[in-house]
C-alpha cells in the first residue's frame, strides 16, 4: 500500500493477482488501504468521489443508495434503485471523459445493487430486473466496476436455448443454459463473449 501517508496508485489485475488492496473507512492511515473519508460521512450516497484525489492520484467514485426511496410498492422501490445503479455509470462516464486514458486507468467505481424497504432489513431483489436490463446488447456498458449484491447467484434466467442461441427462463434453479449477474460481470471483461444474445426473466 505504502509508508502509512500515501499510496502509489491502483494497482493492475497483475500487480495485484495474489494480493489483497485495501480500501479504508476506519480511518485516514494508509496503513489500514486507501482511505474512503468522503464515503464514511456520506453512506446512503447516489454518486460521490470517496478518496482524496489529488494526494492518491486516483479516484474511486462510490454508489451505495440503498433505502429512503420515496415511493410505496416494492416493484418501484426495485424501480428506483436499478435507476439510481445504472445512473452512476453514465455520471462516472461523465466524471472520467476529459481524462487521459492513463488517469481513466486510475479511476474506479464501487456500485452497489443491494437495495431494502426503509425502516426494515428486508431486502429487495433488482437482480431480474438487471439482467433483463442487460439482455439487450445496446445497454451492456464497456466496463461495470465493480459491483455489491445480496446473494448473487440465486437469480438466473435459466431454461431450454432456442436456435437463435436465446436463454428464456423464470428465475429458477440454474441449469447449464442459465445466466446469473455473475456470469454477466465476468463476461463483460470479455466484451461479452460467451453470453447468449438474448436472456431473459419472465
Amino acid at each position: 500500500m505504502g509508508n502509512g501517508a500515501s499510496f502509489s496508485g491502483l494497482p493492475t489485475v497483475g500487480d495485484a493477482r495474489g494480493k489483497m488492496f485495501l480500501l479504508n473507512r476506519l480511518n485516514g492511515d494508509y496503513r489500514f488501504g486507501v482511505p474512503l473519508q468522503g464515503w464514511v460521512h456520506r453512506q446512503n450516497c447516489h454518486f460521490i468521489v470517496a478518496n482524496e484525489p489529488r494526494k492518491d492520484r486516483c479516484r474511486i467514485f462510490v454508489q451505495d443508495r440503498f433505502k429512503h426511496f420515496h415511493v410505496l410498492s416494492n416493484d418501484s422501490i426495485e424501480n428506483a434503485k436499478l435507476d439510481v445503479f445504472l445512473k452512476a455509470y453514465s455520471l462516472f462516464d461523465e466524471a472520467i471523459a476529459d481524462m487521459s486514458l492513463q488517469r481513466k486507468d486510475q479511476s474506479v467505481l464501487l456500485n452497489y445493487a443491494s437495495v431494502s424497504l426503509t425502516g426494515s432489513r428486508a431486502v429487495l431483489n433488482i437482480k431480474p430486473k438487471l439482467l433483463n436490463y442487460y439482455s439487450n446488447k445496446k445497454n451492456r456498458q464497456h466496463r461495470l466496476g465493480w459491483v455489491m449484491f445480496d446473494y448473487p447467484t440465486e437469480t438466473v434466467a435459466c431454461g431450454t436455448r432456442t436456435h437463435q442461441g436465446d436463454v428464456i427462463g423464470d428465475g429458477g434453479a440454474a441449469s447449464s443454459d442459465c445466466v446469473s449477474v455473475v456470469d454477466l460481470l465476468i463476461a463483460s471483461n470479455f466484451d461479452y463473449a460467451g453470453l447468449p444474445q438474448h436472456f431473459k426473466i419472465r
